[in-house]
C-alpha cells in the first residue's frame, strides 16, 4: 500500500508533473499532516479536518481557548491527482480537493467517503441544515434565545454578548468551527493569533456522537463535576447571616428535601462594591465556626462573585496584592484579566485565600457573575477575540489542579463559546422565572 517515485521517473517529468507528485507522495507517507506551500491539511481524525493558510506559513501549533492540540490521529493516504488547477488528498473516510490558491469561495470541497451528499464547500453557510449550538445567557428578561447565529440571538442584548455558536450536528452531514484569529495558549497565558485563516470541518454525516467524540479529541474532554452538582444547590439572593443560613438548612432537613450544596449570593461578602472576595464579617463575625458546621452537616459551600470591580483597599489581602504587582497601597486596584500578573495575583492570592485548602473549610467553588461586557481590552491590556467570561472559566476552574488540591473543580457560570464544556457547569444567567424560559431550559 505504499507510494513511491523512482529517480528515473522523476528526471522525465515536467515541473507542474514533478510538484503533483511529489505532493502525492507526501500524503502517501501516512503522516495526518502535509503541506501545499501556505496551505497546510491536518487530518486530526480521519473525518475531522483542520485547514490553514497563511502567506507566511505561521502555522499554529499551540492551544487556542477552543483547541487543546492533541496529537492528530487521522491519517492521509495517496489517492489523488493534480488537474485542472485541483489536488486531491483522502483520510479512509474524506476527500478534500482543493485550488493551491488562498481560499476563496469554493476553492475547497471536503466530501464523506462515505455518502458523497455530505459535502461543504469553503465558503458554505453554516446555518444550513445545522442543529443548532448555543449562547452565552438568557439575562435581561431574554427567556428565549434565537440560535440562528445570524440573527438577532437575544431580544434584549447585542449580539457581541452573545458568544452564539453553530452546534457540531447538522442534518447537512458537516459543521465547522473557524478558530481564525483565536487567541493561543503560550506559556501559560493568552496572545494574539498570528493566523490568517483556520477552520475545522467536522464530516460526521449523521453520526452526531461520532461529530461529539473527534470535537473531545480536538478540545478536550468535558470536565466531570463533583457528584453533588447533580444534586439540589441551593441559593437565594438575601441577606443571610450565620444564623438564618443554619435556620435554612435545617428547615431543608425537617422537611425531607434534598439539599446536596450551599450556593452563598452577593450578600456574603463586603457591602459597597459589586464585586468583593472579603467576608461580611458583620453578618458573619464566627465565620470559620459556621463554615465547619456547613460541612459537618455534608454541605459544600459555593459563593457568588462579581470580579470587575478589581481589588479594592478594604480587602483583606490588598497588602498582599499590591506587592504582588509592585504597586504602592493607597488606591484601589482596577481589573486587569488580561494582565497576566494581576490574574494570577487574584486567583493565587485573593482568592485562594477564602477557598477550602489544608483541610480548612472555606468556599469550595464559585458562582463566576461576571457580567460586565465582553470586552477584549481591560486597562491597557488587549487580546483580540478574546472573552472574559471563558478567561475567569478556565482560571477558576484550573485553581484546584493547580494547587494540588484532593478534589473535582466547580464553577456556575455563563457559556464564554467554543472551549466551555471544559469548565462545567452552565448558568443560564438571570431570569424571570417564567414558564416560558422554564421550557426554553434543558
Amino acid at each position: 500500500s505504499g507510494f513511491s517515485i523512482s529517480a528515473t521517473l522523476l528526471a522525465g517529468m515536467g515541473p507542474q508533473v514533478k510538484i503533483a507528485a511529489a505532493f502525492l507522495a507526501s500524503v502517501a507517507a501516512g503522516s495526518p499532516t502535509f503541506f501545499d506551500g501556505p496551505l497546510r491539511f491536518t487530518a486530526v481524525t480521519n473525518r475531522l479536518i483542520r485547514i490553514e493558510f497563511d502567506l507566511e506559513l505561521r502555522f499554529v501549533d499551540e492551544p487556542t481557548l477552543t483547541f487543546l492540540r492533541a496529537r492528530p490521529l487521522g491519517n492521509w493516504v495517496a489517492s489523488g491527482n493534480a488537474s485542472h488547477g485541483w489536488k486531491v488528498a483522502n483520510t479512509s473516510s474524506v476527500s478534500v480537493r482543493y485550488q493551491s490558491v488562498a481560499p476563496t469561495k469554493g476553492s475547497i470541497v471536503v466530501t464523506s467517503r462515505d455518502n458523497s451528499s455530505y459535502r461543504w464547500s469553503y465558503g458554505d453557510d453554516p446555518e444550513v441544515g445545522n442543529l443548532r449550538g448555543t449562547a452565552r445567557t438568557l439575562d435581561s428578561g431574554a427567556e428565549t434565545l434565537d440560535l440562528n447565529c445570524h440573527n438577532k440571538v437575544s431580544p434584549t442584548m447585542d449580539n457581541s454578548e452573545q458568544h452564539c455558536v453553530w452546534g457540531l450536528a447538522s442534518r447537512s452531514g458537516w459543521a465547522v468551527i473557524d478558530d481564525t484569529g483565536a487567541p493561543l495558549q503560550r506559556e501559560g497565558w493568552f496572545h494574539p493569533s498570528r493566523n490568517t485563516t483556520d477552520i475545522s470541518v467536522f464530516m460526521h454525516g449523521l453520526d452526531y456522537a461520532g461529530a461529539l467524540k473527534d470535537y473531545f479529541i480536538a478540545a478536550g474532554p468535558a470536565a466531570l463535576p463533583p457528584r453533588y452538582a447533580l444534586g439540589t444547590m441551593f441559593t437565594r439572593w438575601f441577606n443571610f447571616d450565620s444564623e438564618s443560613v443554619k435556620a435554612m438548612v435545617e428547615d431543608f432537613e425537617s422537611r425531607g428535601m434534598p439539599l446536596d450544596a450551599w450556593i452563598f449570593d452577593m450578600n456574603w461578602h463586603l457591602y459597597g462594591p459589586w464585586g468583593s472576595f472579603t467576608w461580611n464579617k458583620n453578618s458573619f463575625p464566627r465565620l470559620q465556626k459556621m463554615l465547619d458546621w456547613m460541612k459537618a452537616q455534608g454541605l459544600p459551600i459555593g459563593a457568588n462573585v462579581h470580579e470587575h470591580d478589581g481589588i479594592s483597599h478594604a480587602e483583606d489581602t490588598y497588602k498582599e496584592v499590591c506587592t504582588a504587582l509592585g504597586c504602592t497601597p493607597g488606591k484601589d486596584i482596577p481589573f486587569d484579566l488580561y494582565n497576566q500578573t494581576y490574574a494570577a495575583a487574584q486567583e493565587d492570592i485573593t482568592v485562594r485565600a477564602i477557598s477550602t485548602k489544608n483541610g480548612q473549610q472555606g468556599i469550595d467553588f464559585w458562582w463566576i457573575d461576571y457580567q460586565q461586557g465582553e470586552t477584549n481590552t481591560f486597562q491597557k491590556t488587549t487580546i483580540p477575540n478574546i472573552n472574559p467570561t471563558i478567561v475567569l472559566n478556565k482560571l477558576r476552574s484550573d485553581g484546584c489542579t493547580k494547587h494540588g488540591d484532593n478534589r473535582r473543580s466547580l464553577i456556575v457560570s455563563r457559556w464564554g463559546g467554543y472551549g466551555s464544556h471544559r469548565y462545567p457547569v452552565g448558568f443560564s444567567g438571570d431570569q424571570d422565572h417564567t414558564w416560558k424560559g422554564l421550557a426554553y431550559l434543558p
